[in-house]
């Protein structure tokens, strides 16, 4: 059932990803913002189909604690990285956000033409401390934009049954975030992670501190 349920959520990304991206690409003139929230709109799109089709659940706690304002300053975002339900879910509690992502992401068909256009920071993960070059790069005209910015600390995916405590702060990239804040363009949050309800895999449960 598991994988049946699997294959019908691989054919209904599919069936919608062409179409989502043949519009961002379309909307590639507008402002950054707009063509973000037709992303944002294919995660949602992609959320309820994994609710729906393979029955996963989730809680969210301390939503109450997001700073919320149009006048508010731009944030960043440290979170734990499980799977791709964060990448997608992530969107529909914070503002507009922009992703640390690897550049590889973007030759994938469909996908990453879309994805381009949502305004991302993309880096080359082999460049070594360039990286965080163009990181604080990016990241200065993704404020500039208003843009929040979403950082990954652990670098990669982290398997979930490792536990909460199972975080790896970079230390780069706490630095980088203080650079970004004593310049004026940033405050910087308490870290948020994500974690399973009881490690069950079909429940999961955010927090924000």
């Amino acid at each position: 059932m598991s994988a049946l349920r699997s294959l019908l959520f691989l054919l209904f990304q599919l069936a919608v990803t062409p179409f989502y991206a043949a519009a961002m690409l379309l909307m590639a003139w507008s402002p950054r913002i707009t063509t973000y929230r037709m992303a944002a709109s294919w995660c949602a799109v992609n959320l309820w189909a994994a609710k729906v089709i393979c029955g996963i659940r989730w809680r969210v706690h301390g939503r109450e604690n997001i700073p919320t304002g149009e006048a508010l300053s731009p944030h960043i975002v440290l979170s734990k990285h499980s799977s791709t339900w964060e990448t997608l879910s992530l969107t529909q509690y914070f503002p507009s956000l922009a992703y640390v992502a690897k550049k590889e992401l973007l030759s994938i068909p469909f996908f990453g033409w879309g994805f381009a256009t949502a305004s991302p920071i993309t880096i080359d993960r082999k460049a070594g401390m360039d990286a965080m070059q163009q990181i604080a790069q990016q990241g200065r005209e993704r404020f500039k934009q208003g843009f929040w910015i979403v950082i990954y600390p652990e670098g990669t995916r982290i398997r979930s049954d490792c536990g909460a405590m199972r975080w790896v702060p970079c230390e780069s990239c706490w630095s980088e975030a203080f650079r970004w804040n004593c310049a004026g363009s940033s405050r910087l949050p308490r870290s948020n992670f994500l974690r399973p309800a009881n490690r069950c895999p079909r429940r999961a449960r955010s927090r924000w501190r």
